[in-house]
């Protein structure tokens, strides 16, 4: 029997859209990994710290928020495989793109009649330039999963060979692993329901019993999700944008109205975007937002009941849209954001193929055939250009990030992330100030104090240094940040004014023994031996900071006098940790002063000894500790 054309060419096909994106996106394999994906790789404990068991991907992330197990899981084995090095995160972010892409053609080719209206309109789909975001943060493969699962989803209901309860069950596992990628995997029901009552007069649906049976168990499935996310952190909620319920309604059209047009036209491409909360009572801009969203809306629902392609594909963009929309509020410094148009594009193409195919029955579209491929190629052709633009940004943070800043200026997180990088960059006053400004944005956001503090240290200007942070302790007076105005005002100089701080974060936070710990520290500089031993005795319990808590301990002790017990607490820190070169130093000096010349260079050498042979210390830090050490010996050895 012969293959039908349009499965014959579907090979050829797939391999043409996996060659464009590798062409035009391939760029990113090679780019840093930046923002998120420091955060919720590098530095998550699920992903890049010790094996804790399969629970441990069941933690929400640094902000409480990310409740993604299977994202996490996925990110732990690249980790495994390739470490900090951003190739496989990004080969594994170009692959699902692909064949996202690959079952969007599938579909399309099922829905149109036209074959190479369906692959044109996947390839827009693969190359849509606002889609780069997406495919540049590996934190944003719960993106492209979901959208896998939900294609996976629509295709599977094409799939009338198959028997009804294989269907049903694929369906029951496609949704179960995209509520395990990220919550918008509501969607995936939503849409396959619109994709039935549009399609409800075509021959060959599903009965009854089979509806029953998939919906049935996607009920279920959520009302388990749901019960698991109350067990766990919540997701962190947000006011109302523009302070009133009325306000935030607005501001969900002016959110919809913005997406709408940039699936038009996907410019200007950025990280972060401008887009205000409505205000009450509203403006021109906000009514006229407000009513490009209810056409939309009343359009698609009249579409969709009347039943036919165009419904759905416009309930695609809506139902795809709508868990960005902020109808819950929890959207903070950016309202919208490229990468919250990924799923919905797919949905977006399809309505213009279907547009362009019902145009091409009248008259006035059949004189227009020629020229409507030719005119789709030339918009593949624009966005692929803009976007490998875009894409190459990704290879350098401070570029990319002042494209941000230069779109969004009122953006404190923009500014943030630029005036970051600036730094890391060694461009130190340019960073201060962006930073600074970050600050004035938004006197309540953390990041950019914290930033600032550390340049301001790094630069030599303990000082200042500190003055930020005691600025952030007055608008934030957090534990942890009165904890780091302390730990500041002793680089300083400040022990006095370092232990006040220090005071107050231990009073908020009395089972933080790291606190505990840079009390102790202070009190030292302080010269208050006894308060000093207090801090570092409660700090002595927690067994990562047992050692330097002993060493403190033995310098209180040394301090006030009582040499030979500060010399046995300083063994004890090395015992403890034989890798706390500041106490192997102090025990050193003590043994020296105690008439203990061969105690001293034992201790000295086993350190030394110890540098020389491990394999994982970097070269540079080596060469440090060497010198370090042997200097000190060669002092005792003289003795």
């Amino acid at each position: 029997m012969r293959v039908p054309a349009r499965e014959e060419s579907f090979p050829r096909d797939l391999l043409l859209l996996g060659a464009a994106i590798f062409l035009f996106y391939g760029v990113l394999l090679w780019a840093p990994l930046i923002a998120d994906d420091q955060a919720y790789i590098l530095r998550f404990s699920s992903v890049a710290g010790a094996w804790t068991g399969f629970r441990a991907f069941l933690d929400a992330g640094p902000n409480s928020e990310q409740f993604e197990p299977l994202v996490h899981m996925i990110h732990r084995a690249l980790y495994a495989l390739g470490g900090a090095r951003p190739f496989a995160y990004r080969l594994t972010s170009l692959l699902l793109h692909w064949a996202n892409a690959g079952l969007a053609l599938a579909l399309f080719s099922r829905i149109l009649k036209d074959r190479r209206l369906a692959l044109l309109a996947a390839l827009l789909f693969a190359l849509f330039p606002a889609s780069v975001e997406t495919l540049a943060g590996s934190t944003n493969k719960k993106h492209l999963l979901v959208a896998f699962f939900t294609l996976s989803a629509l295709a599977l209901t094409e799939r009338r060979s198959w028997k009804a309860a294989a269907r049903v069950g694929a369906g029951w596992c496609l949704f179960a692993l995209a509520l395990a990628c990220k919550e918008t995997a509501v969607v995936l029901p939503a849409l396959v329901a619109a994709r039935r009552i549009s399609a409800r007069r075509e021959p060959g649906r599903p009965g009854a019993a089979e509806n029953a049976a998939l919906f049935g168990g996607w009920a279920v499935l959520l009302g388990g999700y749901v019960a698991l996310r109350l067990s766990l952190p919540p997701r962190a909620t947000a006011p109302w944008a523009g302070g009133g319920f009325a306000a935030n309604v607005l501001t969900s059209a002016k959110i919809l109205a913005w997406s709408l047009l940039h699936l038009l036209a996907p410019w200007p491409l950025s990280l972060e975007h401008p887009l205000s909360p409505a205000s009450w009572p509203p403006g021109a801009g906000t009514l006229a937002a407000a009513a490009v969203a209810a056409g939309a809306i009343a359009g698609t629902f009249v579409f969709l009941f009347r039943g036919g392609r165009a419904g759905f594909a416009a309930a695609w963009v809506l139902l795809a849209l709508a868990p960005f929309l902020n109808l819950v509020p929890y959207l903070n410094f950016s309202l919208v954001m490229d990468r919250y148009l990924y799923l919905a594009s797919a949905g977006f193409f399809l309505l213009v193929a279907v547009g362009l195919e019902n145009a091409q029955e009248s008259r006035a579209g059949k004189r227009l055939r020629p020229w409507i491929a030719s005119a789709l190629v030339a918009v593949a052709a624009v966005y692929a250009a803009a976007g490998a633009s875009y894409a190459a940004l990704f290879s350098n943070p401070v570029e990319l990030w002042a494209n941000a800043a230069r779109r969004a200026p009122l953006n404190p997180r923009a500014r943030e992330a630029h005036g970051f990088h600036l730094a890391q960059d060694g461009r130190d006053d340019e960073a201060a100030a962006e930073l600074r400004r970050a600050i004035e944005l938004d006197p309540g956001f953390d990041t950019p104090y914290e930033d600032l503090a550390r340049l301001e240290s790094r630069r030599g200007r303990p000082a200042e240094a500190a003055a930020v942070a005691e600025r952030h302790a007055r608008a934030a007076p957090t534990p942890g940040n009165l904890a780091a105005l302390g730990v500041y005002r002793l680089k300083a100089g400040q022990p006095g004014a370092a232990s006040d701080a220090l005071k107050r974060a231990s009073e908020a936070a009395p089972d933080d023994a790291t606190i505990r710990l840079d009390l102790g520290y202070a009190e030292l500089a302080a010269k208050r031996w006894s308060e000093a031993d207090a801090a570092f005795a409660a700090a002595q319990s927690e067994p990562s900071l047992r050692s330097s808590a002993l060493a403190g301990r033995g310098e209180a002790a040394l301090g006030a006098g009582r040499v030979e017990q500060g010399a046995a607490r300083l063994a004890d820190a090395v015992a403890a940790d034989p890798w706390n070169v500041r106490a192997v130093e102090l025990l050193a000096d003590v043994d020296v002063r105690l008439g203990r010349r061969d105690a001293a260079l034992a201790t000295l050498d086993a350190a030394l000894k110890r540098v020389d042979e491990e394999p994982t210390l970097d070269a540079s830090v080596r060469a440090r500790l060497r010198a370090e050490l042997r200097t000190r010996r060669d002092s005792a050895a003289r003795l």
